[in-house]
């Protein structure tokens, strides 16, 4: 009786023993691969900081080079003095006086070097924010090396190299390296270096005309280039007159629309208007050198030769 029992009890046994087997199964993977997950989506999410950091340096290196641009004329203009400051704080007996001589004369013969240019960008991205974002060495981690900052010439040329520790290595990405390069001018008033700037034929003057104008004027403001447009009513217009004593006729534009009422007149014309909009009152004054007006008399008012 005992062995017709035995089969029955292994079929039961069995099955129990297979579900317990796939439940320790599935935990041991969850424990593996899970951790792996969580890892991996923190390794990108910090790839995301990185470049928000990246963005922020940046910001900083761009107003750093504005301010030192800006400080560049200062320098420019104290180096060019440095011997009349070196004269002051040898010659005076005033010690303030003196004193202000050296630190200025200091600036010019030092000028905006790296590490003047490194203080800056550290004030303007804070102190503490390289030790806060995982940079390599803290605030030491900036380098300057391969940058030329107002090197002889008024350009301001900045590589910055930094390394940003990757806490969540999982890709080999534990050191991400990173490289900015910026290049500016010294706001020195003066061209770029290099740089030429058009200005045509130094010997040719520019003239003042219009587009269907026989003279060239050489006052932009003179009174026969810049009509006053006047008023009168059209029964008096007979017994105006104008600067040089003619009296003024119909407009051969809008003559034959005049009949009565007000007309307009410019001090130095010959013609009055029905319309303050007829073309003949309005010029488009165009600014043209004198050689290309050979064909043209100058004005006897401000051209006269």
């Amino acid at each position: 009786m005992i062995d017709n029992n035995q089969p029955r009890i292994r079929k039961k046994l069995m099955p129990s023993l297979k579900g317990a087997y796939l439940k320790a199964s599935a935990t041991v993977e969850g424990a593996i691969v899970i951790p792996i997950v969580l890892f991996a989506i923190l390794t990108i999410i910090y790839l995301l900081q990185i470049v928000a950091i990246e963005t922020r340096i940046n910001a900083a290196l761009f107003e750093t080079a504005r301010r030192c641009s800006s400080y560049a004329y200062i320098y420019e203009n104290v180096k060019e003095d440095a011997a009349y400051l070196n004269s002051l704080s040898t010659n005076t007996n005033n010690t303030n006086t003196q004193s202000s001589a050296n630190t200025i004369k200091a600036i010019a013969m030092s000028g905006i070097n790296d590490g003047i240019f490194l203080g800056m960008f550290i004030d303007n991205l804070g102190s503490d924010f390289a030790s806060k974002n995982h940079i390599v060495g803290g605030n030491a981690g900036f380098v300057l090396l391969r940058s030329s900052i107002l090197n002889n010439n008024s350009q301001i040329k900045v590589c910055l190299d930094y390394v940003i520790d990757n806490p969540f290595d999982i890709f080999g990405l534990s050191l991400v390296k990173k490289k900015t390069e910026l290049v500016t001018d010294g706001w020195l008033g003066e061209d770029k270096d290099a740089f030429e700037e058009f200005a045509g034929d130094e010997d040719d003057d520019y003239v003042y005309i219009t587009k269907d104008g026989e003279v060239y004027h050489r006052d932009a403001s003179c009174t026969y280039l810049t009509r006053d447009v006047l008023s009168s009513s059209f029964s008096n217009i007979e017994n105006v007159r104008n600067q040089s004593g003619a009296k003024y006729y119909p407009c051969d534009s809008c003559k034959a629309e005049i009949n009565s009422g007000i007309v307009y007149y410019t001090s130095y014309g010959t013609r009055y208007h029905n319309s303050e909009e007829c073309g003949q009152l309005h010029r488009d004054i165009l600014r043209v050198p004198l050689s290309s007006v050979a064909n043209r008399r100058p004005c006897s008012k401000c051209a006269g030769e």
